[in-house]
């Protein structure tokens, strides 16, 4: 029996001990959750006030009027100056254009001026002829008008109405056996006009011509003039003929 009561004793001391182990354990955690809790509503009052005091966000500075104009004309200028690079950019693409259209134009021109001397190279003796026969009709048609302007230089201005008068202004190299009757004088009014012609260009009034067409060997008809400029064309008939292309390059005075 005291075995027993013993045993009830030790028992009883155990749970006492138990009981006291647990209740100890629950006040330890009880305590740690009401610090947490405690910091965290002091975190929580800490981020309410920081809130509330943190400063406001500067409000945005007034840009002046003359900040505003300067901004526009710096926008305008920066927009201009896009404008002319493009406009560059343009213009270098376009030279280059030119560049390679140009070089093109050198070769042809080249290629064709050796056609044109390799033809000139096989010549026949009835084409070197009619050749020497153009040389000679432009020498003679530009010797005789350089006569007509010394003979007008003397006369008021005024053209020769026929090859002897003007005759004795012929150059000293003049040497052609040419007969002047085979050209006729087309003009017959006086330099003043020519030069005050509002409808007429001085290249392009015919001075001096030859009377009849030359048959070539080619079977092309041809005609040497004078112009008021001073220069001498042997020309091939045009598609219109000679009447017709002759009809607006003779002036008769305004």
């Amino acid at each position: 029996m005291t075995w027993t009561k013993t045993k009830a004793t030790v028992a009883m001391a155990l749970c006492a001990a138990s009981l006291l182990i647990a209740l100890g354990a629950f006040l330890i955690t009880s305590k740690q959750i009401a610090i947490l809790r405690a910091e965290n509503q002091k975190f929580q009052a800490e981020i309410a006030e920081g809130r509330q005091s943190a400063p406001e966000p500067p409000a945005p500075t007034p840009v002046s009027t003359q900040e505003l104009d300067r901004l526009k004309h710096d926008a305008a200028e920066m927009l201009r100056l896009r404008g002319e690079v493009a406009s560059l950019q343009r213009d270098w693409s376009d030279l280059a254009k030119l560049t390679e259209e140009n070089a093109g134009l050198r070769k042809r021109l080249l290629a064709a001026a050796n056609e044109t001397k390799e033809n000139t190279d096989r010549l026949t003796p009835e084409q070197e002829a009619a050749k020497q026969v153009g040389i000679a009709k432009l020498n003679f048609t530009r010797d005789w008008l350089a006569a007509f302007r010394a003979y007008a230089a003397e006369n008021q201005g005024q053209i020769p109405t026929d090859f002897n008068q003007a005759r004795n202004f012929l150059p000293q190299t003049f040497s052609s056996t040419m007969d002047p009757n085979q050209f006729e004088i087309v003009y017959r009014g006086s330099l003043q006009q020519l030069q005050a012609s509002k409808t007429h260009k001085l290249p392009e009034i015919i001075m001096l011509r030859e009377r009849e067409p030359i048959v070539g060997p080619d079977g092309k008809r041809s005609k040497a003039y004078a112009f008021a400029d001073g220069h001498s064309e042997v020309r091939i008939e045009p598609p219109e003929g000679f009447d017709e292309w002759e009809k607006g390059r003779i002036f008769t005075g305004e």
